[in-house]
């Protein structure tokens, strides 16, 4: 996501993905037929590759779609959020 007022040719790199990313990389590990290496790559390999350990708090992702904000409004500004508009096929229980 990035702030309207921001938009540039020269504008750095990067969205905010935060409210959708686990709910899209689900998506392509799903369309991938490798759901099974879902929680490996989210949970398991970043600990166990840096020798930390791995968190023993759970996340549970249900298959059902959720609509992502056109914008969202701040105090002096928008923010257009990462695949604006779109739905994505998981999402995080709550």
């Amino acid at each position: 996501m990035h702030v309207i007022a921001k938009r540039a040719a020269a504008a750095g790199a990067g969205c905010f993905n935060a409210p959708t990313a686990l709910g899209s990389y689900a998506t392509v590990f799903e369309e991938m037929n490798a759901l099974q290496h879902f929680e490996a790559f989210c949970s398991v390999n970043g600990p166990q590759f840096y020798g930390l350990p791995v968190n023993d708090t759970f996340i549970e992702l249900v298959r059902e779609e959720q609509q992502v904000a056109e914008s969202i409004a701040l105090t002096d500004d928008t923010l257009v959020p990462f695949l604006a508009g779109e739905t994505v096929r998981w999402s995080v229980k709550q």
